[in-house]
């Protein structure tokens, strides 16, 4: 993920479970954040009227939400995430979240389990789908239902 204002590139999966924050001009490493239990899987940004958030989501079934700070190039997350999203039996393999409309989806790695939608100001799980019944086709085979 990268925050294009402050030059700020995010990556994961390392093997001590970081994910690192980057300066994206000069290549120097800027913070190594190790919160997770496993390895990080998955990022995502979100802005809001001059706020920022990176989330990341893990092999340990968690989403973790963090404050961004663009202006303070020594250490530009909080190194205590805000919160901690439950709700995955397995690896978050993909997160996406619009702040606009206070909505955040997280994505399991197997097809078979929910995929999420919590709500980013209440911390709670919004909603659950089984990722077969709402996608037509999964990479690119057609699901149990549509067969």
């Amino acid at each position: 993920a990268f925050l294009p204002a402050s030059k700020l590139l995010f990556s994961c999966f390392h093997w001590d479970n970081s994910f690192r924050v980057t300066h994206g001009e000069t290549c120097r490493l800027l913070q190594t954040v190790i919160e997770h239990q496993e390895i990080v899987t998955c990022l995502a940004l979100a802005s809001d009227l001059c706020k920022h958030w990176l989330l990341t989501g893990s092999e340990d079934s968690t989403i973790m939400v963090w404050s961004v700070r663009p202006e303070n190039l020594d250490f530009p997350i909080d190194p205590v995430p805000l919160y901690t999203i439950h709700g995955h039996d397995n690896t978050v393999n993909c997160i996406a979240v619009n702040a606009e409309i206070d909505i955040i989806v997280s994505l399991p790695s197997y097809i078979e389990d929910m995929c999420l939608a919590h709500k980013v100001a209440q911390r709670g799980i919004q909603s659950r789908h089984q990722a077969s019944q709402t996608t037509k086709y999964n990479f690119g085979r057609k699901s149990r239902n549509h067969e």
